[in-house]
């Protein structure tokens, strides 16, 4: 079969960060001017900056195409799998170790605020808002081990789905995930998923366009699903005219508030024209804390908006948000350009680097732009570990993938 044939023609277009992000955005913003809900209504000034970012996810799918396309080309063979790997079980074994480590250690700190691991234990199935309330006020390096178990969960994945790995392995895997759960967070566990759903689009040996947006139909209903489930586990479903008049449902209001909300949001600042600081301290946030905590600069915002009544409660601002109040519209032009043709470079480097773990940064790359709508995951921890640990694999040549 010639290698042409074997490729289908856009499957190339399912490796690149701005796809992820220009559909969710659009798609967003298509529902924000819905009015499904009744936000408060943006400037035209507003609007342009929004219609912009789409243009730039858009203009760098099309700048971009022709290099993912020409990448992917090359790692396909025309007589079986494209990408195969050695199996590191040791790296999977240390992983998922380090993981579990962080979860004890999560529960075991959390705890001495509920008078032990019992009164943890209750609060987790009775009062789990108490648990995310407690996370503003109490510190664990447990949260911050917690991310290797997710490197763990998607290598795990596409180890079985190679068949380089037992079946059993998933029964770890799944045993991460849900600890993963006790942090009561909804961005955790669709994280996870979507990461883990593109190591396994990386390694299927043919590329079958339908069929991949059957899985990522699958995928969205799954996301849907376990935020709402997480929503009603913590007590998070509005009551009917929460959100005013509309037709639709308590759930629906919930889920269509968060895709949403962002855009009244970042209008309400820049509308305002909020104090801006020039210091990019929530843009690079992590680098930010780090010189805090060596007392070589001020601790920076706290990277939990204050909220606003639009006229609904929210304190969730897209991207946008944090860029404007660091530097303006000239943070914010920088910053649109970063979450385009930046993200589309980066991801087409980490692919080109054929590490595991490199890899797995791609897959993160993808899901801070398809998060973009909502807030801005480039400025959090996990993103710049994720990516430190990427660099650092280029030095071990013996998880790089090969052909079979």
């Amino acid at each position: 079969m010639p290698r042409k044939e074997a490729i289908s023609r856009w499957s190339h277009l399912f490796f690149m960060p701005s796809l992820y992000g220009g559909v969710m955005w659009g798609a967003a913003l298509a529902l924000y001017g819905a009015r499904l809900v009744e936000w408060e209504r943006n400037s035209a000034y507003t609007t342009v900056i929004f219609l912009i970012v789409e243009a730039a996810f858009i203009s760098s799918v099309v700048l971009f195409s022709p290099m993912y396309r020409s990448w992917l080309s090359a790692q396909r063979s025309t007589d079986g799998p494209q990408l195969r790997t050695s199996s590191p079980i040791r790296l999977i074994v240390l992983l998922h170790s380090i993981g579990f480590i962080g979860l004890a250690k999560y529960v075991i700190d959390f705890s001495e605020g509920f008078g032990g691991i019992e009164g943890f234990i209750i609060a987790l199935f009775s009062q789990s808002y108490l648990i995310r309330g407690a996370a503003e006020d109490t510190f664990s390096i447990g949260i911050q081990l917690s991310y290797f178990g997710w490197i763990a969960i998607a290598l795990t994945v596409l180890q079985v789905t190679q068949k380089r790995i037992s079946r059993w392995w998933l029964t770890i895997a799944l045993l991460q995930f849900c600890g993963n759960l006790m942090f009561i967070d909804r961005t955790r566990p669709i994280w996870i998923l979507f990461t883990s759903f593109l190591m396994v689009l990386l390694g299927l040996p043919k590329l079958n366009v339908l069929k991949i947006l059957r899985w990522a139909t699958l995928g969205c209903v799954m996301a849907v699903t376990a935020f709402l489930g997480i929503a009603e586990w913590i007590g998070k479903i509005p009551e009917e005219g929460t959100y005013g008049t509309s037709t639709l449902t308590p759930q629906a209001e919930n889920v269509y508030h968060y895709i949403t909300a962002g855009f009244p949001y970042f209008s309400r600042i820049l509308e305002e024209q909020r104090a801006v600081s020039y210091v990019p301290e929530r843009t690079l946030y992590p680098a930010a804390k780090m010189l805090s905590s060596l007392n070589l600069a001020e601790p920076p915002p706290s990277q939990i908006n204050d909220f606003e009544y639009l006229p609904f409660e929210t304190n969730v601002g897209t991207f946008l948000e944090p860029l404007y109040r660091d530097g303006g519209i000239l943070f914010v032009t920088l910053g649109i350009i970063t979450y385009s043709f930046c993200l589309d470079l980066v991801g087409l480097k980490l692919l080109r680097s054929r590490t595991l773990l490199t890899t797995y940064a791609w897959a993160n790359i993808c899901f801070v732009s398809l998060m973009g709508f909502f807030t801005p995951k480039l400025s959090t921890f996990p993103v710049w570990l994720f990516l430190g640990i990427a660099l650092l694999s280029l030095c071990w040549p013996h998880l790089r993938f090969s052909k079979s």
